[in-house]
């Protein structure tokens, strides 16, 4: 079993600070853009949370049938999507329960996404399902 660090030793990071957003917002919108997702799944979401008592597992795979036909609306194409099996390279205790991988013909499909309404009213079982997360955007 690894070993993680105790509660509140480090930050979650669930969503891009200002200056990560204008830094990708810096680059060409008509170039096509690999998002690598990286996500560890809370044991039990929040009383009160959208997914309410639902595992994090269960709670992020109701945000991905929630997104599927929003990511096909602006043009994003999953490339992988799988269960993480353990460290190869890197430190030992670091864990990631699945990987997403997502394609955008255009950087601009990806922002249009994230800022319509309908995803802004889905991205709450997203919040809800992690515990911790890393975006990486990919020249595609």
């Amino acid at each position: 079993m690894a070993v993680r660090p105790p509660k509140g030793a480090f930050m979650a990071t669930l969503a891009p600070t200002d200056q990560q957003t204008a830094a990708l917002a810096g680059h060409d919108p008509e170039a096509p853009v690999v998002m690598v997702n990286l996500l560890r799944f809370v044991g039990q979401t929040a009383a009160g949370s959208v997914a309410d008592g639902m595992s994090g597992a269960e709670a992020y795979q109701e945000y991905t049938r929630r997104v599927a036909g929003l990511a096909d609306a602006f043009s994003g194409e999953v490339v992988f999507a799988g269960p993480g099996q353990g460290t190869v390279i890197g430190p030992e205790d670091e864990r990631w329960d699945y990987v997403l991988i997502v394609r955008y013909p255009a950087l601009k499909g990806f922002f249009a996404l994230i800022s319509d309404q309908r995803y802004q009213e889905v991205a709450p079982w997203r919040a809800a399902a992690l515990e911790d997360s890393r975006l990486f955007a990919f020249e595609g």
